[in-house]
């Protein structure tokens, strides 16, 4: 609830997620800083070859073509992103990634670990934009995929994070008919 919401649980392979990981800790990461409405989205255009590789792999697209049926295409405005969030970051306020004259796909991979629900970032989703109360509440669990579609209805939010970096790679594609 209250729409159709595929989550998948030990997506990569541990050992890519563990370099991936430790290359992030080790990079010199330049996240940029851009509004969107009354949120504040930090990101940079994910960097890593190996995790290009994965993410955009025939396999992956395959997964998601079954999930959602049609033919897919990477934004090309967006590519594959990291974004971060963490005791500075505002809690992401309640939205919807409905972009007029396209369908498209929004996927989240939690990178991050040491998730407790002490720490936030939980991906919020409600009825409608007047709900107050999310009728489905996702954890941001390491390694963990979550993917929907882009409707006007699908509004969502993200909770403020507390003493953690939540590290997520976000892909949105173009659905294609």
């Amino acid at each position: 609830d209250p729409w159709v919401i595929h989550i998948c649980d030990e997506f990569l392979p541990a050992l890519t997620a563990k370099t991936f990981i430790e290359g992030y800790k080790s990079a010199n990461n330049d996240f940029k800083i851009e509004g969107s409405g009354d949120g504040r989205i930090e990101y940079d255009i994910l960097k890593s070859h190996e995790m290009w590789r994965v993410m955009y792999s025939k396999e992956k697209l395959n997964l998601l073509t079954t999930c959602f049926g049609g033919k897919l295409m990477l934004d090309r405005s967006n590519f594959i992103q990291v974004r971060r969030m963490n005791d500075d970051t505002p809690a992401f306020p309640l939205h919807s990634d409905f972009v007029e004259g396209g369908a498209g796909i929004v996927c989240f991979l939690y990178m991050s670990e040491g998730w407790g629900p002490d720490r936030g970032g939980r991906l919020l989703m409600f009825e409608d934009e007047n709900s107050t109360t999310p009728s489905c509440v996702i954890e941001p669990y390491h390694n963990r995929m979550v993917a929907f579609r882009t409707e006007r209805s699908h509004w969502h939010s993200v909770e403020k994070v507390s003493n953690w970096e939540r590290i997520s790679i976000l892909m949105l594609w173009n659905l294609l008919d």
